[in-house]
Order: C-alpha cells, then structure tokens, then sequence
C-alpha cells in the first residue's frame, strides 16, 4: 500500500494497493475526500456547471500460469469522472452592494441638497 496526501492547491492524492482478487468476485472500493473552499478566482467561468473529480486508474495484472514466474501483460482500466456540484458564491454581490450604496448616497444627497437650495 502507497498512501500520498494531497496538498491544497498543489497535487492531488496518489493510492495505490496491491490487491489480490479472486476469479468470479467483486470489489468495491470507497474514498472519501473533501474538497477545500475556493478562492473566487479559482472557480470555473461556469461555475454552476460543478467540478470535475479525475477518474481513477487501476492497472489489472493477471497471476503467473503454469508455474512461471512472468507476469502477462497488464491492463489498464479508469472509471468515469465524476461531476461534484458544490455551493458557488454569488458572484453579483458586490455589483449589488455598489448599486444599493449609490441609490442610498444619491437620495441622501438629494434631499439635503432640496432642502438647502429651498
């Protein structure tokens, strides 16, 4: 077994097992992982679209036959990738605050400047 974290930012998580299977078996294999917060220039120019979560690779190397010591050739498999929705910020926000601010100041402004000219 080869367990290597990932690093924020930097490289992902790197697994990898050595497993021996059975004919006519199945195996399931679980990972659960977290992904950390973006920043808000990290995210996608579709950001509601979600974020891809790479496939993984599994190289199936068959057992020695008839007493030989070679392995066959080995075949490489990868599962799908998976599309991960998470929570997106509204990216409109400060456009919003800026506009409320500015009607705010403008009617403030207005009026006191009504009531000084009357």
């Amino acid at each position: 077994m080869y367990y290597r974290p990932a690093v924020d930012r930097h490289r992902g998580t790197h697994l990898e097992l050595l497993l021996e299977v059975p004919p006519a078996s199945t195996l399931t294999l679980t990972y659960d992982f977290e992904k950390s917060l973006l920043r808000y220039t990290e995210y996608p120019p579709d950001a509601n679209r979600g974020f891809d979560v790479a496939p993984a690779v599994m190289r199936l190397l068959s057992s020695p036959s008839n007493g030989s010591s070679l392995l066959r050739a080995s075949e490489y498999l990868r599962t799908t990738s998976l599309l991960l929705p998470l929570p997106t910020p509204d990216f409109s926000m400060p456009y919003n605050v800026i506009i409320l601010t500015s009607t705010v100041m403008a009617l403030a402004f207005g009026s006191i400047f009504n009531i000084l000219v009357r």
